[in-house]
């Protein structure tokens, strides 16, 4: 359901030394005590330091229900230009992790020869700069509330001063969500956009992403859920701002950070004709999804991994090439969704039958990618009637429509790279 590009219960460290981890327990899964408004036990994690030994309790931690134990390793990096020290604790279940159920487990373990009683932590849900008071211990509580900001919802994580932006109700046409907001007194860092929260702005025609995005997850980086504009019927074109460490755009088009996955293509953009660029490995579910203008759609060799539903209710989509080989998980019905029939697709002649099977309508090997304007038997009139725009195509002697062998040729130049089976088309129509 969703994409991983990063996800840890800790981040790993860059050049750093291993602390020594000791006493390590767990109390085994505990029973779920549900409140009264059904909300689970809350995320904690307890800090006490006497000396050089750190005591961490980590409480409400949710694992599978088969976990026998957990692996915990811990280093620290010294920092540098006065930078504070970064601690980085990791906590892995351990066991068969095959039950088809979730519980809490507390886990409680000792960091021995820490000297620092101010570092930067990152450990399970939190990140960020602790201070710590030789023999009282720090609580960190995994708390969030829902607040609403003008015309915009978010949810705050106080203890990390992170929000997400949860949805967005506005008559603008062009949009930046904001990179923090201010709520009771204190600034909060908009780190993550829910997958939903611009479902409802049919309007909205351009939105700007600031740099501070790192998930659609309020409290784990890097991961995508969907892409967040496939409901908007208006939008033309998506922009990130340089830096962001999740997400970037080309174009006008939604990519994650490294441009290797396609997330979103703007359902307005008023192309008639788009090229997934190279270096595209994968294409998330619905990232055409309800595309008004686009005729013609290029994905090159290098895409291997489609979502499902990608050209569901596209409006004009009349050919598709595919010019590599998909994986065979993605080969299924739900790949076309409820796509029109009446959309040409062309793939290698190897792909062909595999397509058919999910496809009711044309298939064709990539190379007679030509019978996109051309098919067979073609007459002039039905030729004009599809491209009324392209006036120069034609010119009237008398009563007839002659074809303009200059204008087609421009026209289709790099496209059909074989002009002389165009002609002989053309001459034999």
């Amino acid at each position: 359901p969703y994409t991983t590009l990063f996800r840890s219960r800790s981040l790993l460290p860059m050049l750093a030394s291993a602390q020594t981890v000791s006493d390590v327990q767990n109390s085994g899964c505990t029973a779920r005590a549900r409140g009264a408004a059904g909300e689970g036990p809350v995320p904690t994690i307890m800090l006490t330091k006497e000396g050089n030994i750190l005591s961490v309790e980590v409480l409400n931690y949710e694992a599978n229900c088969c976990t026998d134990n957990f692996h915990v390793t811990s280093n620290i990096n010294g920092g540098s230009d006065g930078s504070p020290s970064s601690l980085s604790i990791s906590v892995v279940p351990v066991g068969a992790l095959d039950c088809d159920c979730e519980c809490p487990f507390n886990v409680s373990f000792t960091i021995r020869d820490l000297e620092p009683n101010s570092f930067y932590l990152k450990c399970w849900w939190y990140e960020g700069l602790v201070e710590l008071t030789n023999g009282v211990p720090l609580v960190l509580e995994y708390k969030v509330e829902d607040v609403v900001i003008g015309e915009m919802s978010f949810r705050l994580l106080k203890v990390m001063h992170k929000a997400k932006l949860t949805k967005w109700t506005t008559e603008e046409k062009e949009i930046r969500i904001p990179s923090e907001v201010t709520y009771e007194g204190e600034n909060y860092t908009v780190t993550s956009i829910d997958h939903d929260a611009f479902g409802d702005l049919d309007h909205l025609a351009k939105i700007a992403i600031p740099k501070s995005i790192r998930s659609t997850d309020l409290d784990v980086d890097g991961i995508i859920w969907a892409n967040p504009f496939r409901e908007c019927k208006s939008l033309e074109w998506i922009e990130v701002e340089e830096g962001c460490p999740l997400l970037s755009s080309d174009d006008g088009v939604l990519f994650a950070k490294n441009k290797t996955m396609l997330l979103g293509y703007p359902i307005a953009s008023p192309r008639e004709t788009y090229t997934v660029p190279e270096g595209v490995t994968n294409i998330r579910s619905g990232s055409f999804y309800h595309n008004k203008y686009l005729r013609k759609l290029i994905i090159p060799e290098g895409v291997t991994y489609s979502g499902w539903h990608l050209f569901s209710d596209t409006k004009s989509l009349k050919a598709l090439y595919i010019k590599g080989v998909l994986d065979p998980e993605c080969i299924v019905d739900g790949l076309f969704g409820d796509m029109s029939t009446n959309v040409n697709i062309y793939v290698l002649p190897s792909e062909v039958d595999k397509f058919k099977a999910i496809y009711k309508g044309p298939v064709y090997p990539i190379s007679e990618e030509s019978q996109e304007y051309f098919p067979e038997g073609t007459k002039w009139t039905e030729i004009r009637l599809d491209t009324l725009k392209y006036d120069s195509w034609y010119s009237k002697v008398g009563n007839e429509w002659v074809p303009n062998f200059e204008t087609i040729e421009y026209y289709v130049k790099g496209e059909y790279p074989d002009m002389d089976w165009v002609y002989k088309k053309v001459y034999r129509s």
